[in-house]
């Protein structure tokens, strides 16, 4: 191994050194927001009118100064850390310290100088000064621009992230977007993770790139137009997606390329070793296959079982209900399903009605100062609504078996007086209907409102029925 990789070796981070700085990186921010405040009293705070806050050339902050209104400019010295937030916040003199900035756009001019590290967010963050540390950036788009200088590592998030031609990382660039555009110079290694890149400048160390999916172009003019009063934002150059190596690149390590479709490499571009690995490609799900027909034959068999399982108890345990329900199915079909629809409709509102009581009461207890009654009152609460929810459940198997001893007593003869016998034979046709492909599921509505209308009708013509000033009872047909 000749000099030069030594060197390369030795300037280039390992990942382990590289999560290490990420998160120091982050534990920094939180120590140096715990810093300043613990020295509240001796930073310095802004007092910005309409028009903002500046700190005009000549004129220098001995400390921390946080800083915040529509824009702030800082034109002159702060001698220590900054700590914006605005619209615009835009950096034309010096910063001896570190930045923390946020607002639609965040800018270091040409001409300003931060001698510590950038932490910023926002629509637009754009270095084109001097930066002296690192560059930790999250936002629409993040530049190095013209002139600009990035003197540690720049890494960075957002839809367009990019080194412009004449601008300068020294150190390494790590970054992720849906389109990254490198035609300055990046002085350490380069890894990418994007939908769109375009390699085009002076990259001295080794680069990896991996390119997921199709996407790529600039970020859409509508997305920095959702807040009104935005700054202008000078938008970069779409980028088709993909990975474009113009022809006066020069890398000076190893180029390492992980894609759909490998990309041209000229020659003469890559000093080192050109590599691509092929991206796996999704396999696209295959829908789930049709049921067979044993599949369905086992559904009608399971259906019809419980059917006449639960059919027969219903018979045994409420003959009397299950008389008047079939009788009234087969004399008033079309009353039956309308009430079975509108009980349908009754019962999601019923449901939301006890919940809601149950909290209004609730708070009615604590509000009285009875809050030793709430659990208790909400273990009683839940338990009825259990009984109701099997109560629900119950009825409407008690309404197929209704519609099955109803469809069977069509065939008539014994069927017609024997209603265990009408059962056996309606149960199969009710399951057919409701495990049929297509069909089943309306014919399962149907024949639950049919089945539960025909339970309810008795109910409620027995209540019609009494006189106002008799109690009001049920007669069914005896047992």
């Amino acid at each position: 191994m000749n000099e030069r990789s030594e060197a390369v070796d030795r300037r280039r981070p390992s990942p382990r050194r590289r999560t290490t700085r990420v998160l120091a990186a982050g534990m920094a921010i939180c120590a140096a927001f715990t810093l300043a405040i613990g020295r509240a009293n001796a930073a310095t705070f802004s007092e910005s009118d309409d028009e903002g806050y500046v700190l005009p050339a000549g004129e220098t902050v001995t400390d921390n100064l946080f800083a915040a209104g529509l824009t702030v400019t800082i034109d002159g010295t702060v001698d220590g850390d900054l700590f914006a937030a605005a619209q615009e916040v835009v950096i034309n003199g010096t910063v001896t310290g570190n930045v923390f900035g946020a607002g639609s756009r965040v800018h270091l001019a040409k001409g300003g100088h931060v001698e510590g590290d950038m932490f910023a967010g926002g629509s637009e963050v754009s270095v084109a000064g001097k930066l002296d540390g690192d560059l930790r950036a999250g936002g629409t788009v993040v530049r190095v621009l013209d002139g600009g200088t990035v003197g540690g590592e720049l890494m960075a998030g957002g839809f367009h992230v990019g080194v412009d031609e004449g601008g300068t990382v020294r150190r390494g660039l790590y970054a992720g977007g849906n389109q990254v555009s490198l035609e300055g110079a990046v002085q350490g290694d380069v890894e990418v993770g994007a939908g769109a890149v375009r390699l085009a400048g002076k990259l001295d160390g080794d680069v990896n790139v991996v390119v997921s999916g199709e996407s790529g172009g600039a970020p859409p003019a509508a997305l920095l137009a959702m807040l009104p009063n935005q700054p202008a934002i000078d938008m970069p150059a779409s980028i088709a997606a993909g990975v474009d190596v113009d022809p006066s690149a020069e890398i000076g390590g190893n180029l390492s390329l992980t894609g759909r479709s490998e990309p041209n490499v000229p020659t003469g571009v890559v000093a080192g070793k050109s590599s691509f690995k092929a991206q796996a490609v999704a396999p696209v799900e295959e829908a789930e296959p049709a049921e067979t027909a044993t599949a369905y034959a086992m559904r009608w068999l399971k259906r019809t079982l419980a059917l006449i399982v639960l059919g027969l108890i219903a018979l045994s345990v409420l003959p009397g209900v299950l008389r008047a329900a079939t009788d009234g199915l087969r004399n008033t079909p079309l009353a039956s399903g309308l009430w079975g629809v509108l009980s349908l409709a009754v019962t999601p509102i019923l449901i939301g009605v006890v919940l809601v009581g149950a909290i209004v009461v609730s708070l009615i207890l604590r509000y009285v100062l009875l809050g030793q009654l709430i659990m208790p009152w909400l273990a009683v609460a839940a338990l009825l609504m259990a009984l109701f929810t099997a109560g629900l459940y119950l009825a409407v198997w008690c309404g197929y078996a209704t519609v099955a001893i109803a469809l069977g007593r069509l065939f008539g003869g014994r069927l017609r007086e024997e209603r265990w016998m009408a059962l056996l034979a309606g149960a199969p046709i009710v399951a057919l209907a409701m495990v049929l492909p297509v069909v089943g599921t309306p014919a399962r509505w149907l024949i639950m409102a049919c089945g539960l209308g025909a339970i309810l009708l008795p109910w409620v013509r027995s209540w019609r029925s009494t006189a106002p000033d008799q109690p009001a009872t049920m007669q069914l047909p005896a047992s």
